[in-house]
């Protein structure tokens, strides 16, 4: 099955990617390729789940304020997402 047969877009694969991307650059202690992988995903199709990450990479990065930022913008987009509060 393509991933086409399944509904997904291109966009969607390349978001997709990206957030894959930045979860293990994020998870090997690189804030910084992680914080570009979330951004450019958040370029692609806008969520959630990637402000949320976003703001965890400025968080490692000790810039707090925009990390709470990226945080109270996940909430806006999905108040059911826990993690964020």
């Amino acid at each position: 099955m393509y991933a086409s047969d399944a509904g997904f877009t291109k966009h969607g694969i390349e978001a997709q990617e990206s957030m894959s991307k930045g979860v293990s650059a994020l998870s090997s202690g690189n804030a910084q390729t992680a914080l570009d992988h979330f951004v450019h995903a958040l370029s692609v199709i806008p969520s959630s789940d990637a402000h949320y990450n976003i703001g965890l990479c400025y968080y490692s990065m000790a810039n707090i304020e925009k990390a709470l930022s990226h945080w109270k913008k996940s909430i806006d987009m999905d108040p059911a997402k826990v993690d964020a509060h």
